[in-house]
């Protein structure tokens, strides 16, 4: 029989945008904050097969989560995002969102680390 993860449980919704580009994160009980492993190619434009053979390629386990709308997702820690981000656009595979998706994700990990450090 196979191993089943743990389904963790989302508990906020973090709604992010930078001109062109927008994302729905989300926060887990854990306090780890995600993003869906679909969002994070079909908010910038690539198929979200692009998502998958990147995480598989880190050998990154995506998070298996529910969402407040009781759909089950495989969500990816913000810093994989960056770096899928970072990995398209230093390939010449990214687009205006992949660069403001880089900012945008690295802007608000900044400010969740400056808020566990005070």
């Amino acid at each position: 029989m196979k191993n089943t993860p743990a389904i963790q449980i989302a508990i906020e919704r973090i709604k992010l945008k930078k001109k062109a580009f927008r994302v729905t994160a989300y926060k887990l009980a854990n306090g780890q904050i995600t993003i869906t492993v679909r969002q994070m190619a079909i908010t910038v434009r690539k198929q979200p097969g692009t998502a998958k053979n990147f995480i598989k390629r880190l050998g990154v386990n995506p998070t298996v989560a529910r969402m407040p709308n009781c759909c089950v997702a495989d969500m990816v820690d913000l810093k994989v995002a960056i770096d899928y981000f970072r990995d398209l656009n230093e390939s010449g595979k990214g687009n205006i969102r992949t660069l403001l998706g880089q900012e945008c994700l690295t802007e608000r990990l900044s400010q969740e680390e400056a808020k566990r450090n005070d």
